[in-house]
C-alpha cells in the first residue's frame, strides 16, 4: 500500500469484540475459514489487509453489512500456525480507512478500501490544552489502575502528536469496544481528544467508586473478623472460668437438679444439652438469660 493514492482493493478481516487503531501492534488468533483465506490472500499480495470491528460478535460468518465501515489498514508482520485450526497473526496498524464497495465474499471478504490520511497537528491553543488535559487525566488513571508498563507510560509522556496520543491511549483503555469504535471513527483530532477526556473522566469515576466499595467491604470484613476473634476469646475465657468453678456454680446446680429428676432419659438429655449451651455462651449474655429462664421454668 506504499503507492496507495486513494482507494485499493484488499482482503477484509473482521474482528470480534476488538478495535484496531493506527500505529498499534497487535497479535490475534484466527480460526475462521474466511479470515484465514483473507490473510493468505494478503500475504500473496502486499501483506496488507483491512481490519474492522464486527458489529455482532456472535456471528460466525459475517457479511459486509455486519462489519463497521470504519477500520484500519494493517500490515501483516507475521503468521504462525498454532494448530491445524488456528493461526496467530501479527498486525501493525497503518492508517484509518473506510470500506467503500464490496468486491467478493466467496472464499474470503474483499472490498474497495479508501485510506483516510492522518490529520496533522494543528498547533492551536485548544489542541494543546486538550493534549495536556488528556495526559494529566491519564496520569491519574495510571496511578489508580496500575496496569501499564513503564515503557508505555514513558511513550505517552513524550508523545507530541495529538492523533497518535489519542489512539495509543484509546487502544490501551479498559472500556467497551463500542466506545473504542466511536473514538476510531472520530477523524478530527481535537474532537477525538475531547471524547477521550470524557471517557477518561468517566473511567476515573468508576475506579474511584470501585475503590470506595472495596474499602467499605474490607472494613466490614475486618470488623466481623474482630468480633469473631473477641467472641472466640470470650468463649475460651468462659470455659476456663466454668472449669474452675465449684460444683455449687449455676451450671453444676442445673446439671445436678436435672439428673435428680424422675423424667424420661430423652428429656434429661435435652435439658443437659441446654446446660452445655448455657456454659458456652455465658450466663451473663442475653441468650444465656433466655436459656436460664427456660431451665428454671422446666425444673420448677
Amino acid at each position: 500500500m506504499d503507492n496507495l493514492k486513494n482507494t485499493e482493493i484488499m482482503p477484509v478481516l473482521p474482528l470480534r469484540g476488538l478495535v484496531m487503531f493506527p500505529e498499534v501492534v497487535l497479535n490475534i488468533d484466527v480460526g475462521r475459514k474466511k479470515s484465514k483465506a483473507a490473510i493468505a490472500a494478503a500475504m500473496r499480495n502486499n501483506q496488507e489487509i483491512f481490519v474492522s470491528l464486527q458489529k455482532d460478535a456472535a456471528l460466525n460468518d459475517p457479511e459486509f453489512d455486519d462489519i463497521c465501515a470504519m477500520g484500519v489498514i494493517c500490515r501483516i508482520t507475521q503468521v504462525i500456525e498454532q494448530s491445524d485450526k488456528v493461526i496467530r497473526v501479527g498486525l501493525q496498524g497503518k492508517s484509518r480507512a473506510v470500506l467503500k464497495e464490496c468486491i467478493s465474499d466467496t472464499d474470503f471478504l474483499s472490498a474497495e478500501i479508501e485510506e483516510i490520511p492522518k490529520q496533522e497537528a494543528k498547533g492551536t491553543i485548544k489542541e494543546k490544552a486538550l493534549m495536556r488535559a488528556v495526559k494529566n487525566i491519564f496520569d491519574y488513571y495510571v496511578e489508580l489502575s496500575q496496569n501499564f508498563s513503564p515503557e508505555f507510560i514513558f511513550k505517552i509522556s513524550i508523545c507530541k502528536d495529538p492523533s497518535t496520543l489519542s489512539d495509543y491511549i484509546a487502544n490501551n483503555l479498559i472500556m467497551e469496544y463500542e466506545s473504542k469504535q466511536e473514538i476510531l471513527e472520530t477523524i478530527d483530532t481535537e474532537e477525538r481528544l475531547g471524547k477521550l477526556v470524557e471517557v477518561l473522566t468517566i473511567e476515573l469515576d468508576i475506579i474511584n467508586m470501585e475503590t470506595e466499595l472495596v474499602e467499605k467491604t474490607k472494613n466490614k470484613i475486618d470488623e466481623h473478623q474482630r468480633e469473631y476473634f473477641l467472641r472466640e476469646q470470650l468463649s475460651i475465657i468462659q470455659e476456663e472460668l466454668d472449669e474452675s468453678e465449684e460444683p455449687t456454680s449455676d451450671y453444676q446446680s442445673y446439671v445436678k437438679k436435672i439428673k435428680e429428676l424422675d423424667m424420661p432419659e430423652e428429656s434429661k438429655k435435652s435439658l443437659l444439652k441446654e446446660c452445655q449451651r448455657l456454659a458456652k455462651i455465658g450466663f451473663g449474655s442475653q441468650e444465656g438469660a433466655v436459656i436460664r429462664t427456660y431451665l428454671d421454668t422446666v425444673l420448677d
